[in-house]
């Protein structure tokens, strides 16, 4: 009992000891901190971001739409509200977001796949296998091998049709 007590004594003695030691050397403390704070603030900041999946629309435009920058802090990025932005492009059918917290996140679009041409009275639109409208097309060559629909107000009416 007096052993246990005494090694205790002793070994609580070394504890301050050291620490009264380290406590004066101020190049080992500042060291310390120093450490830290680099830790802490390359923490869980975005250090690169990757798009896959897209065709129709480019990696600038969902970079921006995204609003994500390099440095920001992870914990800040609402991947939600990202991916309720993403949704609302007709392009768009589905995406998801992947965060790792070393750095990166990856972004995985899943676009509309164009079926055919619905040519309107006003543009020609490309559409998807459910009838859903993608995007306003400028060059009709590019998309020749797609069926072609004519009609006006048909948009109604285009998913019951296919």
């Amino acid at each position: 009992m007096i052993r246990r007590l005494f090694l205790r004594s002793i070994l609580l003695l070394v504890v301050f000891i050291t620490l009264y030691y380290y406590a004066n050397n101020n190049n080992y403390i500042l060291s310390i901190k120093s450490y830290l704070q680099d830790s802490f603030e390359n923490f869980a900041v975005l250090k690169q971001i990757d798009v896959s999946g897209n065709n129709l629309l480019s990696e600038q435009f969902i970079l921006k739409l995204t609003d994500l920058k390099i440095g920001q802090k992870l914990y800040l990025i609402s991947v939600r509200d990202i991916r309720e932005r993403l949704l609302k492009l007709d392009e768009i059918k589905d995406v998801s977001i992947n965060v790792n917290y070393s750095g990166t996140i990856k972004i995985i679009i899943f676009e509309r796949k164009p079926f055919a041409i619905w040519w309107n009275k006003k543009a020609p639109w490309l559409i998807d296998d459910e009838g859903n409208k993608i995007l306003k097309i400028k060059d009709v060559e590019v998309y020749k091998d797609l069926i072609i629909i004519f009609g006006q107000n048909f948009d109604n009416k285009l998913k019951k049709f296919l």
